[in-house]
């Protein structure tokens, strides 16, 4: 079963927009800004790097990680994510 999407190219496993643009609820009383709505881009691969960090953990540095931080943008300590501004970039064009 495949899910739908809207106007994007892609599903899971692909590069296309379809598959990166997932939506999802966070809900954190007195940390996440309540009725906020945002269309910035976060990678489900930046999930792995924020929660390591918020539960003090150490990002593994024996292995490439593609996800940055995305806790300054989920606080609403600054309006855009991370996503572009310091994604690592791919060895591979």
């Amino acid at each position: 079963m495949e899910g739908w999407g809207g106007p994007w190219r892609g599903t899971y496993f692909t590069a296309l927009e379809g598959s990166l643009r997932t939506p999802f609820i966070m809900r954190w009383p007195g940390k996440v800004p309540a009725g906020r709505v945002s269309n910035e881009i976060v990678h489900v691969v930046d999930m792995f790097t924020t929660l390591a960090h918020l539960g003090g953990a150490e990002v593994p540095q024996d292995r490439p990680i593609d996800g940055v931080d995305q806790m300054p943008f989920f606080l609403g300590q600054q309006e855009r994510s991370n996503a572009t501004a310091s994604r690592p970039t791919s060895p591979i064009a």
